[in-house]
């Protein structure tokens, strides 16, 4: 299988969802999953939801199995730079020709039934083929959005986990936290421990938990930061599955420190320094958070862990968030903010970015960039000035959208694995399992 029947059969996919129309439901993935056999039922799987953390606990559980000896099938979503992110075992990335080859199959299956699958039902039923061909011991997955009517969520789950509630997604999910949680409580099963985190309103999980006599473990703290929020969640998480698999004290203390990219990632000062040389940033941080409560908690962890000093913002985001909120959130610590559009459908301009920011930012300079990369390279220079050269410099944030990392990565320096092609959702929202014909 070439490189070319990769990009192709990727291409077919997300096409799928470039028209109109909507069906909520899991009766295609189910359908999917009969006509193989069922692949989801051969090995136990963790199911993550939550508004927030949900990518970050599901990476730390991961890690923490992997190293502690066991072959553990990770499926996240979306991905940054190459589709193959979405799917891994023990950290290795399934294959281009492996992509090729079982979705090739699935696309066949799918049109001899007559099954009107969508992207997120295509991708799922991908890992789960794969996850059992490789014989996994478990596998731990990430709903895409919401839980209850997420593909993933007719796998042979052990353990539910719901990191966090906030608002996203409200014309999908509802307008209410309370609409939002029974959403993501969808994910639970009969007889299948729940782990809730400190954020999760436990008064409208538990009538679901006692309905299922699922066993309810919620973690209780007062987090400094959202890392250690996502620590304590995975943590439990992990002791409560503790009797099908024996984790060492060194294994959870390492796992514990996995993180996916752009979740408050900081760029080594090296790698930017063998490509820029030495006047940097003070800091390069990479985070997508992308809803208010995101960026507020972005906030609080830029001003924890550097203090009072100079931010420089680079920001992108898609059409359907609350903009107006997550910029009044950035105006607060921002000394100057440079706006980006990615090359994507749901991106939204740099002229309506401006045009809601004018609303919050009476004292921070707004600059507005014709591309991603025309956005990081004049923070990263404005950054590294700050500080006449002495090696100080200013904080440079690069933040929102998903669909600004893989330009930003490169130019970055990053040498990772890209697809080179703007493949992620067209026109749809993450995980949705709706068909678009």
């Amino acid at each position: 299988m070439n490189f070319f029947s990769y990009k192709s059969i990727l291409n077919d996919i997300y096409l799928i969802n470039q028209n109109a129309g909507m069906r909520l439901g899991l009766e295609n993935i189910q359908r999917l999953a009969d006509a193989f056999g069922n692949p989801e039922q051969s090995y136990p799987a963790i199911c993550i939801a939550g508004t927030n953390g949900k990518g970050s606990v599901t990476t730390k559980i991961a890690s923490t199995l992997t190293l502690s000896g066991y072959k553990v099938g990770l499926y996240t979503s979306p991905h940054i730079s190459s589709f193959r992110e979405r799917i891994r075992i023990n950290g290795k990335e399934i294959s281009e020709e492996e992509v090729a080859e079982l979705l090739q199959r699935i696309l066949q299956v799918s049109r001899e039934r007559r099954i009107e699958a969508t992207f997120f039902e295509y991708v799922t039923m991908l890992a789960f083929l794969f996850f059992a061909q490789e014989k996994v011991d478990v596998c731990v997955l990430e709903t895409g959005l919401g839980g209850r009517l997420d593909a993933t969520n007719i796998s042979r789950s052990i353990l539910s986990v719901i990191t966090s509630i906030s608002f996203d997604h409200m014309a999908l999910l509802g307008h209410t936290i309370e609409a939002i949680t029974k959403e993501k409580a969808g994910i639970i099963k009969r007889h299948v421990p729940v782990v809730i985190g400190p954020n999760v309103p436990s008064e409208y999980i538990v009538p679901v938990a006692q309905a299922f006599s699922s066993q309810l473990f919620k973690v209780e703290m007062d987090a400094k930061d959202v890392e250690q929020e996502n620590c304590a969640v995975a943590k439990k998480a992990i002791e409560v599955i503790s009797n099908s698999f024996t984790v060492s004290e060194a294994s959870l203390e390492q796992g514990l420190k996995a993180l996916p990219p752009c979740r408050f990632e900081t760029v080594e000062a090296k790698q930017l320094i063998k490509r820029f040389g030495n006047q940097i940033p003070k800091a390069t941080i990479l985070d997508v958070g992308h809803n208010p409560d995101a960026m507020v908690k972005l906030r609080l962890r830029i001003q924890n862990s550097y203090g009072n000093v100079p931010v420089y913002v680079v920001y992108g985001a898609s059409k359907d968030k609350d903009i107006s909120s997550c910029l009044e959130e950035i105006m607060k610590c921002a000394s100057a903010v440079y706006f980006v559009q990615a090359e994507h459908p749901r991106a939204q301009t740099v002229n309506e970015l401006e045009a809601i920011a004018k609303e919050w930012a009476s004292q921070v300079v707004l600059h507005l960039c014709k591309t991603v990369e025309e956005g990081v390279e004049k923070a990263f220079s404005a950054a590294a000035k700050e500080g006449e050269g002495e090696g100080k410099g200013a904080l440079l944030v690069i933040c929102g959208s998903f669909f600004i990392m893989p330009q930003t990565r490169r130019y970055l320096g990053f040498d990772e694995p890209s697809d080179g092609l703007n493949l992620n959702e067209q026109g749809t929202v993450e995980g949705l399992n709706y068909a678009i014909r």
